[in-house]
């Protein structure tokens, strides 16, 4: 920093996205909806600043109810809950 080069030098260059993003961490509560005893597809998503992917995939009985704990990245993240490929819930977290 500060040393001017000669032309034709070679120098090395760093180029820099800006400040990293810290990951955060969230507990997420969510219970299964429904009546039958019949087990049901639940999948949870997770959307923040790294993109969309899935953080839980399960069977369960209605009424059961599910505790996650979930990293992000960004000022804020979804979770969407879907039962039978439905979206049943979407929590926003921040």
């Amino acid at each position: 920093p500060g040393t001017e080069a000669k032309e034709g030098a070679s120098v090395n260059l760093t180029v820099s996205r800006g400040p990293t993003q810290q990951t955060q961490k969230s507990n997420v509560t969510y219970r299964v909806p429904g009546t039958t005893r019949d087990p049901v597809p639940v999948r949870a998503t997770l959307t923040d600043s790294t993109g969309t992917r899935v953080v839980y995939q399960a069977l369960h009985v209605p009424g059961t109810e599910l505790r996650l704990s979930v990293e992000w990245v960004g000022p804020e993240a979804r979770v969407r809950f879907f039962v039978n490929d439905v979206v049943n819930r979407e929590e926003v977290l921040r």
